[in-house]
């Protein structure tokens, strides 16, 4: 009798057996979930002023906002910012939200996941000095191991984070002027909370992005693999 072998993950485009695991082990994951307390789960932030951000560390990918959240509830947070002076082809931003792996036994951390990059391409009413606020705001499964299963990811160790990331565009590299130092400012994660499906059933893996005040573009898919600041 002829009996077809499954394929191996990673030997089918896409690769079905993979995202099939991914299913059924999420599945289980929401199975064991624990009755929750509250609509929500607070992962606290700090720095609420914008501050002018140049160019960093060879342009790689620099947070400005860091929540702890290690030990989530929900498999989805949503995260608020503003942003500021952002010029059409003088001192734009790129953008992302992702998360990071940080082991006990090293000083290095791991991005484990990331949203799409988008780019804030420029400000309304932004004119010499004057300021051009805007606001943004993402929702996203960031793909972390929920409290109840770190112990079965076998990662008990580890602490996890989900920050708010900004690098320079490669092609505008925000060259310093008359009027002011040539850098964008961004602020840190007005708040970050973990919400269940119900409550912001848009949210995705790539990241849902929402931005008033202002034009954005999405310029990349999530890419974990690209440069950011490690400390």
């Amino acid at each position: 009798m002829w009996i077809q072998q499954m394929p191996r993950p990673g030997q089918t485009k896409p690769d079905l057996v993979s995202e099939l695991r991914r299913m059924q082990d999420r599945l289980s994951a929401v199975e064991r979930r624990p009755v929750l307390g509250s609509a929500f789960d607070t992962y606290p932030c700090m720095e609420w002023e914008t501050t002018s951000r140049p160019r960093q560390a060879g342009n790689v990918w620099t947070s400005c906002g860091i929540a702890n959240v290690t030990g989530v509830s929900f498999d989805r947070v949503e995260a608020k910012f503003t942003a500021d002076r952002i010029i059409p082809a003088r001192s734009e931003v790129e953008i992302r939200i992702a998360a990071f792996r940080h082991p006990h036994d090293t000083f290095a951390k791991e991005c484990i996941g990331a949203s799409s990059a988008v780019r804030l391409t420029g400000n309304y009413s932004v004119v010499g000095t004057k300021s051009g606020m805007g606001g943004g705001k993402w929702r996203w499964i960031h793909g972390l191991p929920y409290g109840w299963d770190a112990d079965e990811a076998g990662d008990s160790s580890s602490i996890y984070t989900i920050e708010l990331q900004h690098r320079n565009p490669d092609d505008c590299t925000q060259t310093s002027d008359s009027t002011w130092d040539g850098a964008y400012k961004i602020s840190n994660m007005h708040y970050c909370a973990g919400l269940p499906e119900e409550q912001i059933p848009d949210a995705s893996e790539s990241g849902w992005f929402w931005y008033a005040g202002g034009d954005y573009e999405v310029v990349r898919q999530a890419d974990t693999e690209e440069a950011f600041m490690t400390y």
